[in-house]
C-alpha cells in the first residue's frame, strides 16, 4: 500500500477526457479514497453545416461527439475553422477560446439575456462573436460583451417589444444599439 505512487495515479486518471482532476488519498492501513471531478461539456461546435456536434468543456478539452446537437448546450458553428475534425481527448484549437468562453459568461450576468434562450455562436475570421436567439434574432456582439446598464435597459425594452419579430439583428457592438 505504501508503494503506491498517488501523484502519478491521479496523473493517469486525469488521463481520461472525462476526468478534470483527480485526487487519490492514502488512508491506512489498507484503504485509498479516489475524488473526481467530471469534465462537464460548455458548449457544442459544428464545424460544417449538417456536419458532427463536438462537445468543449471550458478548457477546451473534447469530451464526446455527437450526431445531433444536445438541447441544453449552446451551438458554437465554426466553420471558419481549419482543422474540421477532433477525437475525444483532443484540445479544441481556436485562438479566439478564451474571448467566446468570457462572452459566454458574461451572458449570464446581463440579466435581459439570463431568461433568452441562446441556440447558437458564430465567429468571423476577425474574431467577432454573434449570437443568434431561438427565435433567430441575431446579436452582434464583437470581440466583447460591454453594455452599459443603460444599454442594457435598452436591450431589455428591444427584447420585450411587439415588433421583435420584424428585426433582423441588433448590433451591440457600438454605444448605441443598432436595429
Amino acid at each position: 500500500m505504501l508503494e503506491i505512487n498517488l501523484k502519478e495515479l491521479s496523473h493517469s486518471l486525469e488521463r481520461n477526457p472525462k476526468i478534470e482532476r483527480a485526487e487519490v488519498v492514502r488512508v491506512l492501513p489498507k484503504q485509498l479514497n479516489v475524488y473526481l471531478i467530471k469534465r462537464m461539456p460548455m458548449l457544442q461546435i459544428q464545424f460544417k453545416p449538417n456536419g458532427s456536434f463536438f462537445l468543449i468543456s471550458s478548457d477546451q478539452v473534447v469530451t464526446a461527439i455527437n450526431n445531433q446537437s444536445r438541447p441544453d448546450l449552446l451551438i458554437l458553428e465554426d466553420y471558419q475553422s481549419s482543422k474540421k475534425t477532433y477525437s475525444v481527448g483532443m484540445l479544441y484549437q481556436n485562438s479566439n477560446f478564451e474571448l467566446l468562453r468570457n462572452i459566454f459568461m458574461s451572458i449570464q450576468n446581463v440579466p435581459c439575456l439570463r431568461n433568452e434562450n441562446l441556440i447558437k455562436m458564430t465567429t468571423d475570421r476577425m474574431g467577432n462573436v454573434s449570437l443568434f436567439l431561438k427565435d433567430g434574432l441575431e446579436l452582434k456582439m464583437g470581440k466583447a460583451l460591454n453594455l452599459s446598464p443603460a444599454s442594457q435597459m435598452v436591450l431589455g425594452s428591444l427584447l420585450k417589444s411587439k415588433d421583435r419579430v420584424e428585426y433582423l439583428y441588433l448590433d451591440l457592438r457600438y454605444r448605441d444599439i443598432i436595429l
